[in-house]
């Protein structure tokens, strides 16, 4: 049999903050996967011989080197969209917070990585130096790639981080449907009754006999003599108790 079962599950919701945050995250995202072609725009300016690509030169070449502005806009934009769908709506648990937490930090350790080893090459802090000069250009671009990525998993773990927090103040009071099964259970058994007539022993009865007091000293022999001195039933002969009563005969 289905019932409804009332139990108390950690949900909050999202506010306009958090979906700003979603937001930016994709924004610079998107702002990553363009960058092949803005490079192309600006190599051009700066280079005697027109080049079609700059860092990619066929589709597969292009996805790995942006793999990362690819997989950060991806996760931006299933973020973006929940966030937007459950605003002022309890229904994001600590899962979804985990899950953010989690891809956002995966995603950011080759980018961060990489800026790490570039800003420690002192050849590579050389180009910078250089103005006007196409390796410059090709020194930022290849920068951007990385640090755009990183902004945007630096974003995303800002909202996981403030949904986590905000499932350890919220409470929600959720209905959830569960089976029961019915049991029957015996509670009390009859009992047949009977009667245990001795007659050393006296009768056990739940109701005490109103006339069942103490045999007073003056009964005469006349009025005790093969009758009950307390309910006056008859008694066998050298009865030494009442069949009825359980009164002792003297």
């Amino acid at each position: 049999m289905a019932e409804n079962k009332f139990c108390r599950k950690k949900l909050t919701e999202s506010g306009g903050g958090i979906c700003f945050l979603a937001f930016l995250s994709l924004l610079v995202s998107v702002m990553g996967l363009i960058m092949e072609f803005l490079g192309t725009l600006g190599y051009n300016r700066y280079s005697d011989v027109e080049q079609n690509y700059v860092f990619a030169s066929n589709l597969s070449d292009y996805i790995f080197t942006y793999e990362k502005s690819i997989i950060t806009a991806v996760i931006s934009l299933i973020t973006f969209i929940v966030f937007l769908a459950y605003r002022k709506k309890k229904k994001i648990g600590a899962d979804f917070s985990m899950m953010l937490i989690f891809s956002s930090l995966v995603c950011a350790i080759k980018p961060l990585a990489f800026l790490v080893y570039v800003f420690n090459d002192s050849e590579f802090l050389e180009l910078f130096s250089e103005s006007g000069d196409s390796r410059t250009f090709l020194a930022i671009m290849t920068v951007l790639i990385h640090a755009l990525p990183l902004i945007s998993c630096l974003f995303l773990l800002i909202c996981g981080l403030v949904i986590a927090l905000k499932l350890i103040r919220e409470d929600f009071r959720a209905e959830v449907p569960v089976l029961t099964f019915e049991k029957t259970v015996v509670e009390s058994i009859e009992k047949p009754d009977y009667e245990v007539k001795n007659n050393n022993y006296p009768q056990q009865s739940d109701e005490a006999p109103t006339n069942a007091v103490a045999v007073s000293a003056d009964i005469t022999p006349e009025q005790s003599e093969g009758k009950c001195p307390a309910c006056g039933a008859k008694l066998k002969p050298d009865a030494k108790f009442c069949q009825l009563c359980g009164e002792k005969i003297v």
